[in-house]
């Protein structure tokens, strides 16, 4: 499984919650890579993605939706904002997911 972690670079707690959940998804033999914005990875993203994890409020998703859309990937928002619009999940419901 290829799963992309989309992280808000801004915020240090989604960094570590993206180091957290790559981790867990390493155990279950997931291939994973972290995009945190600050550089470009574009060259390290595979061709095809199974699930694209974004962390953060609803303007990194819209970020992440925004820069992946030719992947047509599915994309689990898990809400590290204050609004929280789009995403699916909160930190607390994600273990119970994974």
């Amino acid at each position: 499984m290829q799963v992309l972690l989309v992280n808000n670079r801004f915020k240090e707690s989604t960094k570590l919650m993206a180091e957290e959940i790559a981790f867990k998804l390493k155990e279950l033999e997931a291939d994973v890579i972290i995009d945190n914005g600050a550089v470009d990875i574009s060259n390290q993203i595979p061709e095809q993605l199974d699930l694209i994890i974004v962390l953060g409020g609803d303007g990194t998703i819209l970020r992440a939706s925004r820069q992946y859309a030719l992947k047509q990937t599915p994309v689990l928002g898990i809400n590290m904002g204050t609004v929280g619009f789009l995403s699916h999940l909160e930190v607390a419901e994600l273990n119970g997911y994974l």
